[in-house]
Formats: structure tokens, C-alpha cells, sequence
């Protein structure tokens, strides 16, 4: 911790040998290598195999690391952490305010502008399938989306146990679904109002949660979907 503390070792550099380090430090090299695993853990160092030990160059990580370990150890801790945040958040901000560019103003604008963007999309969602409550919401990793779920849920209108996932993998296959309903909805060439853009969309959608088999009313099968949909408007077979 010394030499980097020095600026003698600097993130992303290699370490000496083993034997450099013990000469350099006086201790055996079973002493040594229990203090690289420990530093290795709370993630000041990198240790790959094939390429030897580097100090790590996200040292965020390493602050996360010490006080992950302390709140786990010392609860009572809690506390003290919180009233030290308070003071070193309104210190960060009032700096902030007097430093900061047009850039960097303009960056909060669109920040803010897309969280209140996430939430209304988020928020009336949830307003439709209030009856059936996700256990999980998947989205992109836009910035927006962590502040916007978390501000539904302290405002009691998503539950605290709902995962929020931020994957690309399964938000691309939301993605690659809602492509599908796009080219079905192309020969259209437009709609006149909102009234009929809803109901026409809703009705694809339905539409292709029965063929998906996501009714469990209606039976698999093009005849038993026909029969279905005629029962739903009261057509006679």
C-alpha cells in the first residue's frame, strides 16, 4: 500500500517478482503471498493467470470492498457511515454547482429528463398490470432505469422484492418481439387517431398471445383459436 501510495507502483503496473518483494520488504515469501491474496480479495490487486499480479486500475472497487467488509463486521457502523454520506454529499454538490460547465449541466438536463421519462413509461405500465404484479422488470442499461425503478418503490407502487435486470441479452429478445409486432403492423400504412392506433395494436397483441399459447382459456390449434375468438364476440359457428 506504501508504494502506491508513493506513486511507486501506479494503476494497471506489474508488481516485482516475489523475491524483489522480499528483499525490498524483509519478510519470507509464505508471509508475502498471504498479504497479495488479501489485497487480492478487497480488489487492489489484479491477479491473472499467465500474466502475473497488477494493481488494479478501478480503485472504486477497492473502497467498495473495505466498506462492504465493515458493515458485515461492524452493524452499529451503519450509522456513522450515513451522517458521514450526508456531509460529503452536500460538500460534493455545493461543489459541483460552483464548478461545473455547460457541459456538464446540459448532461444532468438529459439525465433527468430520461429518468422522468423511465418512470412515466415504468409508472403506467404498472398501472395496467396492477393485477398481476411483476417479480421482475427488464430493461436496457440506461442510467435512467435504476433511479426510476427505485423511485416507484419508495413511492410504494412497486414492490421491494421486484428484481430489477439490466440485460442486454434479455432486453434485445423484448426488442426482437416487439420487431415482429412492427412488421404486422407496416401494411397498415398508418392510423387515423390514438382510438384506433390502440385498439388495432391491442388486438394484434392478443392475437398473438393466443397463437403463442399464452391463453390458457383456449385450446392449441387454428380451430380451437377460431372457436375461441368466435365465443369472445358472440359469432356463431
Amino acid at each position: 500500500m506504501g508504494l502506491i501510495a508513493t506513486g511507486d507502483l501506479k494503476p494497471g503496473q506489474r508488481l516485482p517478482s516475489e523475491r524483489e518483494l522480499c528483499v525490498r520488504f524483509g519478510t519470507g515469501r509464505s508471509s508475502l503471498r498471504e498479504a497479495l491474496r488479501c489485497l487480492s480479495i478487497v480488489g487492489v490487486l489484479n491477479a491473472r493467470v499467465g500474466e502475473g499480479t497488477s494493481i488494479a486500475v478501478n480503485g472504486d472497487k477497492f473502497l467498495g470492498k473495505i466498506l462492504e467488509w465493515r458493515l458485515i463486521t461492524e452493524q452499529h457502523d451503519i450509522e456513522n457511515l450515513m451522517q458521514v454520506r450526508i456531509g460529503l454529499e452536500g460538500l460534493a454538490a455545493a461543489s459541483a454547482a460552483r464548478t461545473g460547465s455547460e457541459e456538464n449541466i446540459r448532461a444532468l438536463e438529459t439525465l433527468l429528463g430520461n429518468t422522468r421519462a423511465a418512470h412515466r413509461l415504468l409508472a403506467e405500465a404498472l398501472t395496467i398490470m396492477r393485477n398481476w404484479p411483476p417479480s421482475s422488470i427488464t430493461t436496457d442499461k440506461l442510467r435512467s432505469y435504476p433511479e426510476a425503478t427505485g423511485r416507484l418503490q419508495r413511492d410504494h407502487q412497486l414492490s421491494r422484492v421486484t428484481r430489477h435486470r439490466t440485460s442486454k441479452y434479455l432486453n434485445n429478445i423484448i426488442e426482437a418481439d416487439h420487431g415482429a409486432l412492427k412488421q404486422v403492423i407496416k401494411p397498415t400504412r398508418g392510423f387515423q387517431s390514438m382510438k384506433t392506433t390502440t385498439a388495432t395494436i391491442k388486438g394484434f397483441e392478443i392475437m398473438r398471445m393466443i397463437r403463442r399459447g399464452h391463453c390458457l382459456t383456449c385450446k392449441p390449434g387454428v380451430g380451437n383459436e377460431i372457436r375461441f375468438v368466435n365465443q369472445l364476440f358472440h359469432v356463431a359457428a
